[in-house]
């Protein structure tokens, strides 16, 4: 299943994280594709937070870029 998402302000990626954190059973695979800036970070750590977890999402290009 692909689903695209064009996100206007952080309360609409904030509103999407929140209904698939609560779609989210356990044991799923995603794959977040855009560009670097796109906000796949900014989007997984508010999905870590509807999902209560207690892991800081880091960006792992932001870290190879700045190497």
């Amino acid at each position: 299943m692909k689903k695209f998402f064009t996100v206007n302000s952080l309360k609409e990626l904030d509103d999407i994280a929140k209904e698939l954190a609560a779609s989210l059973k356990g044991g799923e695979c995603a794959a977040l594709i855009g560009e670097l800036g796109s906000g796949k970070t900014t989007f997984v750590k508010a999905l870590v937070k509807h999902l209560k977890g207690k892991t800081e999402a880091a960006s792992p290009s932001f870290t190879l870029l700045y190497q």
